[in-house]
């Protein structure tokens, strides 16, 4: 029985099928099932063989023989493939190649029992490598004897292969690879299963090793199955460490690169500064990136790389500059030399020009270097150029005191009108226009200098002084108006005694004195004497002390003009006879008139009869416990009486019996006047002038009637009646 594709009915596109069945022994039937007709070559064709023994037991074993031709062309082994399905798997079995075709025994010649009942089903497939019309015919040979028991034979005919799309696909984990020196190859899988591929990357068939993308083509290399895919491979490079370091630095024109440590080490490294590639030279701070560049390894680093402004140093000088009315800068010097620099005065860009002090700063502005430094800019005045009054010119104040409040002041200025200090100044008085304290000054910070003091001179009226100052030409001129001192003067009288008798001498000592501090010149004095004396007989004597002066003697009424310096007086002794046939008080009154200043002084005596007895002089005004008689002497034309006087002995202004005649007829009066002493001879109504002493010594020498006093500067004498020898009492004050 023949059968296509399991069909007794041929099937439609057999284009030819030969059946040429010889049946040795009726009971073994051979049936041969598959296709035959549009068989593709190089197409493992199965076939389903069926042996049957539908009678007794056969008596010998079989084999089967097959036999292949295709009507007289020559075969050969490599035209078919014929194989058996046995133990699982495909086995080929080895074709003999006969005169017309090839042969091959299934399962060897040995054979196998064919029992009654035997039925068995074989699956069997033959691929043809050419194509055309293949007659095969299958016989069941007895082992032993070699008949031929059943046969079955088949045309197929084959055909071109009609070329099936197989699927590719990548295994994902092949297409990616880490770089390590070896080949990396991708894999793939078909569909169906197990299909051959040929594979190429970026067009070569070598799997790569170095890192990087390939393009990777895997193409189906089957007789029966076309197809490919593509992907791309990548090889990624090993991961590599990068230290940075030398990353700090300082300014010294040269270029400075930071240094680059791979791990592993070695390997080829790109670095750049800000994107250049060049290592920077200028102070700065620039953005270091360092990049892998050896093949198979990737990896960067990046960092900031600081090169640090160099230290300069700045000097200022010309510090100190005198004003000219033009900009003064300090001077600025740089180490390095040539630095770019930037000054501020006080926080200004513009050098000053006005004379003060200013905090200067110098900043270095360089790229590439730093520093700074300070200084303080003093800008003095310039040259004295000009002298003025600093306030007013013209005062008021006392003659004979200092001047009060402000005093005479003057401003130096350089031409800018700035002040300048250090100028000596020298003020000086005027003709008469008093005395000056602290004349020498010198100009302060402000170029002011004022006068210490300025006692204005004693005579009221105008003061002057000049000002002027070392190196300037012109000075400046004050003046000061003294008004007179009121109240100043005063005068006091008295003639030592509280009595006297008629007939008889009556001296006063009067003092005028100025005890302010203003001279007060043209004093008018005046004492007109009361009607108790008799004017013809009165006489004066002026003494000036301390300077003053006043007219040295006179007779009359005392009428005199003085001038009393300040701290001057003038003491008067004026002695005048006391008229007979009078009684009561004597009352006497001197007055002192200086511009609308009146002073005056009054001194009242009792007219007394007598008092002898305890009287010294006759009328008992000379007494006073503080005088003792100290020796007698006596008096001739042979012999004179001598003694001393000592100044220090004598109260001041106080008149004092210096030596008598006992009998009264004359007596030696002495006063002290500041230093000086003044004697006198008195006898009955006659007095002498008065006189200075010119040393201790005092001697009284009697020429007949005549006494004379030596030792005065002055000859005194008076007439004594009755001539010598006269007994003389010496007196002592204590």
């Amino acid at each position: 029985v023949i059968t296509a594709d399991g069909s007794a009915t041929p099937v439609s596109n057999t284009e030819s099928i030969h059946t040429d069945v010889s049946v040795l022994a009726e009971d073994i039937q051979l049936t041969l099932n598959g296709p035959v007709a549009g068989v593709e070559v190089e197409a493992p064709t199965a076939y389903i063989g069926r042996l049957q023994n539908l009678g007794g037991d056969l008596a010998e074993n079989g084999y089967v023989h097959v036999r292949i031709d295709m009507a007289g062309q020559v075969l050969v082994p490599a035209d078919v493939t014929l194989e058996v399905w046995d133990g699982g798997a495909w086995v080929t079995g080895t074709p003999t190649v006969v005169a017309d075709g090839l042969e091959v025994a299934f399962p060897d010649t040995t054979g196998f029992a064919i029992p009654a009942g035997f039925d068995y089903t074989h699956q069997f497939r033959i691929t043809y490598h050419r194509t055309g019309v293949f007659h095969a015919t299958a016989t069941v040979i007895g082992a032993t004897s070699g008949d031929s028991h059943a046969s079955a034979e088949m045309f197929t005919e084959v055909i071109a292969q009609s070329i099936m799309t197989a699927s590719v696909l990548f295994d994902p984990a092949s297409l990616h690879a880490v770089y390590d020196g070896m080949p990396h190859a991708a894999s793939a899988t078909t569909l169906p299963a197990g299909l051959a591929l040929d594979y190429t990357y970026n067009g070569s068939s070598t799997p790569p090793t170095a890192a990087g993308s390939y393009v990777v083509q895997a193409t189906v290399n089957d007789s029966l199955y076309q197809g490919s895919a593509t992907a791309v491979l990548v090889i990624a490079p090993a991961s590599a460490t990068l230290s940075l370091g030398n990353l700090t630095h300082v300014y010294d024109g040269n270029p400075h690169a930071a240094s680059v440590v791979t791990n592993p080490a070695g390997l080829a490294v790109d670095v750049t500064y800000d994107g250049d590639p060049t290592a920077p030279t200028d102070a700065g701070s620039y953005s270091v990136v360092a990049t892998i560049t050896e093949p198979g390894y990737s990896g960067s680093a990046s960092g900031t790389l600081t090169i640090a402004k160099a230290a300069a140093t700045v000097t200022i000088s010309d510090t100190t500059q005198a004003w000219d009315g033009t900009p003064r800068a300090v001077t600025v010097v740089t180490n390095p030399v040539g630095l770019t620099v930037d000054v501020t005065y006080d926080g200004s860009t513009t050098a000053p020009s006005a004379v003060g002090s200013y905090a200067v700063l110098a900043t270095v502005t360089d790229a590439n270097h730093s520093g700074s430094a300070n200084a303080t800019l003093t800008i003095t005045h310039g040259a004295a150029d000009s002298i003025v009054a600093n306030g007013p010119i013209a005062f008021t104040g006392v003659a004979g005191q200092p001047l009060a409040g402000a005093l005479p002041s003057v401003k130096v200025t350089d031409a800018g009108g700035n002040p300048v200090a250090g100028v000596a100044i020298t003020f000086s008085a005027g003709l008469d226009s008093g005395t000056l304290t602290g004349a020498m000054q010198t100009t302060d910070h402000n170029g002011i200098a004022t006068l210490g003091g300025w006692i204005l001179d004693a005579t009221p009226g105008t003061n002057t002084l000049v000002a002027s100052a070392a190196g300037v030409a012109g000075t400046v001129g004050f003046s000061a108006t003294g008004a007179p001192v009121t109240g100043a003067l005063s005068v006091t009288k008295t003639d030592g005694r509280s009595g006297t008798q008629v007939g008889r001498l009556l001296t006063y000592t009067i003092t005028v004195g100025n005890g302010g501090s203003a001279d007060a010149n043209g004093v008018a004095v005046e004492d007109s004497l009361p009607d108790e004396f008799a004017v013809a007989t009165a006489h004066w004597q002026c003494i000036p002390v301390n300077g003053a002066t006043c007219t040295s003697s006179g007779s009359g009424d005392l009428l005199d003009t003085i001038d009393l310096p300040a701290g001057s007086s003038v003491v008067y002794l004026l002695t005048a006879r006391v008229v007979d046939d009078i009684d009561g008080m004597i009352d006497n009154t001197v007055t002192v008139t200086f511009g609308t200043e009146i002073e005056s002084a009054s001194d009242s005596t009792e007219i007394v009869i007598f008092r002898d007895g305890f009287e010294l002089g006759g009328d008992g005004a000379e007494w006073s416990s503080d005088i003792e008689p100290v020796a007698a002497n006596s008096l001739s034309e042979t012999e004179a009486v001598t003694f001393t006087v000592a100044p220090g002995t004598l109260a001041q202004l106080q008149r004092v019996v210096l030596a008598q005649a006992v009998d009264r007829s004359f007596q030696v009066e002495a006063i002290a006047i500041g230093k000086l002493v003044l004697v006198r001879l008195l006898a009955g109504d006659q007095a002498s002038a008065w006189s200075v002493l010119d040393g201790e010594h005092v001697a009284l020498v009697l020429l007949g009637s005549r006494l004379s006093l030596v030792g005065a500067q002055a000859d005194l004498s008076l007439a004594v009646p009755g001539g010598g020898p006269l007994p003389v009492e010496l007196f002592t004050r204590h």
